[in-house]
């Protein structure tokens, strides 16, 4: 820092000096004229002649003369040699020296005025060889770069003064508990290796985008107090081969001279996808970078303490190798976070900040939402005689779930029946129809299921021979293409008129579903009230505790509006589900059938 700070004054004084001397010489020569000696000569003739009296002054290198005694008077200046002799010079010309009206002096030569003049000579020099200084330093820079192009590229944060820690990540608990062991190693290692325990070397963050992957990184980091280095998986990648490589054994020899460390791969999807999925041949240069990267972490030596993390939203593409034992073999989600996380992350950003006392930073609407939900999943799979019996119902997230609700089967199944397939779908739809019935709408919390039930109903109609319309026939071929990145393409084997009746069979099948869900929630809706808020207090109900629950006599009206609800406007039509009102709105997927709504309406 100060090497450049001295560098660029100097530049700097260069140009204040050049820029003085160039004012001070036309400063200087404004109010002089150059002349030659037989102009001066005939002008000291002329002002003799008029009687004025001038001043010459006769100096190493020229000659001054000053007509007139007046502070602005008119100076001439001609240069001379060391061999002008003035006094010979004004005889030979008739000027008598001597005169009154001559006065003639001699400047003694100054040492200054000669070291000044040698800096004014030297100065185009100096000018010159400080550009020339400038250019030969920025080629030296362009070499410098062009030699350390294949160097890492990664960022390093040292350890001993922590930015992030543990308390600055919210939202991701599960992910933080999974992750104090490789605090715990990298603070002391000591205590693991006593054990015989073996750390893994690397560790995978899988969730989408936004859900936190480089933070929590970075707070592992300061936790254990280690350096971190930070890269992202396209920075490996360059158009000229081997060079992915070269940064990639650069970066883990920085990663062992600072040892223990942590060494963060952004995106590793960018270098790590499946070998063989392009169309390019087998040896391009992300698959040479990716063979680096699993020869590197193959070569850590058992007593060097370098942890490997890397993040993706596509863990499904990643190549085998690198989940394999040894490598990334452990994942961490960190899925979108819940109502807990959601609240701790507004408590995380409030801190420090003033905020109104009425100000609450609970989610309780969101909450109360994927109670019904869950509720509604119960109540449907308890009232059908082919589901399973219901063994825990929760709110509390678990990994990529808001909530869930737990089926135990009470024996070994391998087989599936027609209509245990059909209660299935009703079960599945059940916290769909749920939110119908309470909120008058449908929220994204279902989409899932949605998912799990067009899959279950297309299977049942195409592979298991379930539809009386098509019959027992299999139709579709699957592959599994790498050069899609590992998805599912299927090859079509029928007719378009073929594929128009499998979807209208998987459409009546779900539709019957819904209906039949439907049906039981209408019924149960005074029940499905006193169940949810019963969950949304304890959070988790247990099959036992369900069950009474579910067995406890109950008014009518005790549970007619859900807590939630109660005090807003509409809130009451919304709740009891008002027929024809609920069933236009834009939420409602599938017409429930004239058999139902009569049958309700006589209820």
């Amino acid at each position: 820092m100060s090497g450049k700070w001295v560098r660029t004054s100097f530049f700097f004084l260069l140009i204040v000096v050049a820029i003085v001397l160039v004012v001070f010489f036309f400063h200087s020569s404004s109010d002089t004229k150059s002349v030659n000696v037989s102009t001066i000569l005939a002008d000291i003739k002329t002002d003799m002649n008029s009687n004025q009296k001038d001043t010459l002054t006769v100096s190493n290198d020229n000659i001054t003369l000053t007509r007139g005694q007046s502070p602005n008077a008119e100076r001439e200046v001609a240069n001379i040699n060391d061999t002008f002799d003035a006094t010979k010079v004004l005889k030979d010309n008739g000027i008598d020296y001597t005169s009154r009206l001559l006065v003639l002096q001699y400047e003694p030569p100054s040492a200054l005025g000669a070291w000044f003049n040698i800096l004014i000579s030297f100065i185009p020099f100096l000018l010159i060889g400080g550009l020339l200084i400038f250019m030969m330093r920025q080629a030296q820079g362009s070499n410098n770069q062009a030699l350390s192009f294949g160097k890492s590229r990664a960022r390093m944060f040292m350890g001993n003064k922590p930015t992030v820690t543990f308390a600055d990540v919210a939202g991701v608990e599960e992910a933080k508990q999974e992750l104090q062991e490789i605090v715990e190693f990298l603070k002391y290692p000591e205590k693991f290796v006593a054990l015989g325990a073996r750390i893994p070397k690397g560790l995978l963050l899988v969730g989408p985008p936004g859900t936190g992957k480089t933070l929590i990184s970075r707070a592992v980091a300061g936790e254990a107090g280690v350096p971190f280095f930070s890269i992202s998986g396209s920075e490996f990648v360059e158009m000229f081969v081997g060079v992915g490589a070269s940064r990639v054994r650069d970066l883990f020899d920085q990663a062992k001279r600072n040892s223990p460390c942590i060494v963060f791969v952004d995106e590793i999807d960018a270098v790590g996808r499946q070998r063989g999925a392009g169309l390019g041949g087998s040896h391009d240069e992300r698959e040479q970078t990716l063979n680096q990267i699993l020869v590197e972490m193959d070569g850590f030596d058992t007593n060097t303490n370098v942890i490997v993390i890397a993040a993706t939203n596509r863990p499904d593409i990643l190549d085998p190798a690198l989940l394999r034992p040894g490598r990334f073999d452990r994942q961490v989600v960190l899925d979108r976070p819940d109502i807990r996380g959601r609240t701790a992350i507004l408590r995380v950003h409030a801190k420090n900040k003033p905020l109104d006392k009425n100000i609450s930073l609970e989610v309780e609407r969101e909450k109360a939402i994927t109670a019904y939900h869950e509720v509604g999943h119960a109540l449907v799979a308890r009232m059908l005689p082919n589901t399973d019996p219901v063994h825990k119902v929760s709110i509390v997230a678990r990994g990529q779930a808001g909530g869930f609700t737990m089926l135990l089967p009470t024996e070994d199944r391998y087989l599936w029946s027609k209509p245990q397939f059909e209660d299935m779908l009703a079960y599945v739809l059940g916290g769909h129809v749920a939110e119908l019935l309470i909120f008058g709408e449908v929220t994204t919390g279902a989409s899932n299921d949605i998912e799990r039930v067009t899959k279950i109903a297309r299977s049942m109609v195409t592979e298991y021979g379930m539809s009386s319309r098509i019959g027992p026939m299999s139709l579709g071929h699957k592959d599994e293409l790498v050069f899609l990145g590992r998805d599912f393409g299927e090859q079509r084997n029928y007719s378009e008129e073929t594929a128009r009746e499998v979807d209208e069979e998987v459409r009546r099948i779900i539709s019957e579903a819904f209906e039949k869900a439907y049906h039981i929630l209408q019924q149960n809706k005074t029940r499905m009230i006193m169940i949810s808020e019963r969950l949304i207090k304890e959070e988790t109900l247990e099959g036992p505790l369900f069950e009474s629950l579910f067995n406890q006599p109950i008014m009518d009206d005790q549970y007619d509006t859900p807590s939630i609800l109660a005090g807003m406007p509409n809130a009451n039509g919304a709740a009891k589900g008002e027929q024809g009102k609920l069933l236009s709105e834009p939420g409602m997927t599938w017409p429930v059938t004239q058999q139902f709504q009569q049958s309700q309406g006589n209820e």
